[in-house]
């Protein structure tokens, strides 16, 4: 697992505790989840960068990238939940 992909699972362990060991084994065996959690981690790095206090023009930026997270939390939970199922 790439560092930024492993990066991105320690956010969603700490988003989601109670998740920890299906975030876990998913991420050493889905390579789509693993791509979840990079994509995860590059977007909080960029909500990260867009909250430093620079401009108020960029509120629309911050928001797109809630809802990026948002969107990416959905479907890492889902793919959890399938992964359950299975």
């Amino acid at each position: 697992m790439s560092p930024k992909a492993n990066a991105g699972m320690i956010r969603l362990i700490r988003r989601f505790p109670e998740q920890q060991t299906q975030i876990e084994r998913l991420a050493k065996e889905d390579l789509e989840f693993r791509e979840v959690c990079l994509d995860y981690e590059e977007v909080a790095q960029a909500l990260t960068y867009w909250r430093q206090p620079s401009s108020a023009s960029l509120v629309s930026k911050i928001d797109e990238c809630e809802t990026m997270l948002q969107a990416l939390e959905t479907e890492a939970l889902q793919r959890l939940q399938e992964a359950e199922a299975d």
